[in-house]
């Protein structure tokens, strides 16, 4: 896992995050699974009571056995923060 935090104005950081995983069964291989996800998230303070902030993330899983599918995941957001 691994991440890296950058401030890119005054008003601006951003970030961005990566993991990968194998996760094995403990007996035979009935599920074996290989996973990697990757997120990057941005927020801007736009004054003292609004920011907004942007993200996305990408999720890739690969399984190995009987019993497990593969899986692919792709997620953006938007938000509003007003305090």
């Amino acid at each position: 896992s691994s991440s890296l935090t950058r401030h890119m104005t005054r008003n601006m950081n951003a970030e961005l995050n990566a993991n990968y995983a194998v996760n094995q069964s403990l007996t035979g291989k009935a599920i074996d699974l290989h996973s990697v996800s990757i997120g990057l998230d941005i927020d801007y303070r736009w004054t003292e009571r609004i920011a907004f902030n942007f993200g996305c993330s990408l999720f890739r899983q690969d399984s190995e056995g009987t019993s497990a599918n593969d899986i692919d995941r792709n997620l953006a957001f938007v938000s509003l923060t007003i305090q």
